[in-house]
């Protein structure tokens, strides 16, 4: 008590030290917490504009078989896996001399939230023969692709000069929605619908997108670790 008493005195006594003291004090303590706020604004910033470009992914396998992707959905670490899987050129078949190629993809549901795919219109795929267009397709072509529209994709090679397909194989689709589109000087679009894993051949080769449900400095050696049960070497 004597010691406060003693304290509180000399601050009386000297005010303008003491009140010189309190503003310095609070004004680097403002100085810190903003250092510190604009940092993890900018860096959550520059986060969510990464996710929002490239998606939402910590690492990802190249070529490694359907069954693995059972494996890694089981480790505890693991928030969610989904394939991204190439699986043709096309153009649609009611528009045989339209200047464009579709690129299609497969994905899961887990692909439709992740990826770096925002819905416009409509509803994303939920089963093989539906398909999720590019909203400039839309605009470009509206007496082609409609949300709703049944229509018959030829399947095949695609000559980016001539816009002309050697045909492999012609597959039906009906449009449930269109996603945000960048417009670009190549007349190449992609199209997505939904991978139904479950009946694909285990042993077939996919890419798979891992992301974790805490980022850790060892996010890196764990992922490899994984891949000496799939594959000789480590990909990632």
């Amino acid at each position: 008590k004597i010691l406060l008493k003693l304290a509180l005195n000399n601050l009386k006594r000297n005010r303008t030290q003491t009140f010189i003291t309190f503003v310095g004090i609070t004004l680097s303590v403002m100085l810190i917490t903003s250092i510190f706020t604009l940092f993890f604004s900018f860096y959550s910033t520059m986060r969510n504009n990464l996710i929002e470009s490239e998606g939402e992914w910590h690492y990802r396998y190249m070529d490694i078989e359907v069954s693995q992707k059972s494996v890694l959905d089981a480790k505890p670490n693991i928030k969610a896996t989904y394939p991204m899987i190439y699986f043709s050129e096309g153009k649609a078949s009611e528009d045989p001399n339209g200047k464009y190629q579709l690129q299609l993809f497969e994905t899961d549901q887990n692909g439709f939230k992740y990826a770096p795919i925002q819905l416009v219109e409509g509803k994303f795929p939920s089963n093989p023969d539906e398909l999720l267009i590019n909203d400039i397709l839309i605009k470009l072509y509206p007496e082609v692709f409609q949300i709703g529209k049944v229509f018959n994709i030829d399947l095949g090679i695609v000559d980016g000069s001539t816009f002309e397909i050697t045909r492999n194989d012609t597959k039906r689709f009906t449009i449930t929605g269109s996603y945000r589109g960048e417009p670009s000087g190549v007349p190449s679009y992609f199209v997505y619908t939904y991978s139904d894993i479950a009946s694909m051949n285990p042993t077939e080769k996919i890419t798979l997108f891992v992301i974790e449900k805490q980022i850790s400095s060892s996010m890196v050696t764990k992922a490899k670790d994984y891949t000496y049960s799939f594959t000789e070497s480590p990909i990632v």
